[in-house]
């Protein structure tokens, strides 16, 4: 039988802005999919949340058409056939290279799966009343005395995704590490100024990767040795900092200035690259690009 491929498809909007959408074998988007992603838009999500959940979706819809199975009328047992499938790689989910999916690509397909269905359940689009993807815990019973957040699972319920109970537990991989040895390592390996300057804005100034690669100049005051994060939804390169409103990092780690000064001097005047982005690419013929 022949299997219906699905993929995830960046595309433009009439707007000039980028998003992703998933399209059948003829090229046409989904349409129950693109409701779901349109409103991760209006929430509004990151480009690259979006294509990370456009993906795990292709692949589901892949799956369903392999077995014949309407997205709407699958249950929990044919969802849970997908996720085995995925992690194993198997046809029609083949993967590069051998071996399983790894822990963090099937927590978001997990998620991926419980949110699309918790979307259209709310909208009630479809009748998925024999589909339930969500356990409540008695919070008592369910926390860990020594999780970060115990004190507050213990209170009350907690919503755990049935798909946790068919994913592969994470490995164990519990040692004693020195942080500023380690890192210094990192540094050291790094290839380029820009790559330990973008290192050193998380780890010294404990930025994610989103508010990291979304660093104007403008945000940076050399003299006060401070960092300003904005949120940008139209940053071009999909970079979005998950807080809502500004922030101001007092008092920056002068490493992380050390290393813009050299960056700047280094690789980015050298080039001849006026960019406003801080973090920008000179490979590939794309000199300067965000």
């Amino acid at each position: 039988m022949t299997v219906e491929r699905f993929r995830a498809r960046d595309v433009i909007t009439p707007s000039g802005a980028a998003t992703w959408t998933v399209c059948d074998s003829d090229g046409l988007p989904v349409q129950d999919v693109d409701d779901f992603l349109h409103w991760l838009r209006a929430r509004p999500c990151s480009v690259n949340t979006l294509k990370a959940y456009s993906v795990q979706l292709a692949a589901l819809f892949t799956w369903l058409s392999a077995h014949a199975i309407e997205w709407h009328r699958a249950e929990f047992r044919d969802l849970a056939g997908f996720m085995s499938t995925y992690r194993n790689g198997l046809h029609p989910l083949s993967k590069r290279g051998a071996g399983p999916r790894s822990v963090a690509t099937m927590r978001l397909a997990a998620a991926s799966l419980r949110e699309f269905y918790e979307y259209h359940r709310t909208e009630r689009t479809a009748d998925l009343s024999h589909l339930i993807l969500t356990r409540h815990l008695n919070g008592a019973h369910h926390a860990n005395q020594n999780h970060f957040l115990a004190h507050v699972e213990a209170r009350g319920t907690v919503a755990v995704n049935r798909f946790s109970s068919v994913m592969p537990p994470a490995a164990p991989n519990v040692r004693i590490i020195g942080f500023e040895s380690d890192f210094c390592r990192m540094l050291a390996a790094s290839r380029s100024v820009r790559d330990r300057l973008a290192l050193s804005a998380m780890y010294d100034l404990g930025l994610r990767v989103g508010q990291t690669l979304g660093l104007r100049h403008e945000d940076l005051d050399v003299r006060r040795r401070t960092v300003r994060i904005v949120r940008r939804e139209d940053n071009v390169n999909g970079a979005l900092s998950k807080r809502k409103s500004p922030l101001e990092v007092p008092e920056g780690h002068r490493r992380f200035f050390d290393l813009y000064r050299d960056y700047l001097l280094h690789e980015l005047i050298p080039r001849d690259i006026d960019s406003d982005y801080v973090f920008v690419t000179w490979t590939g013929g794309r000199s300067g690009a965000r």
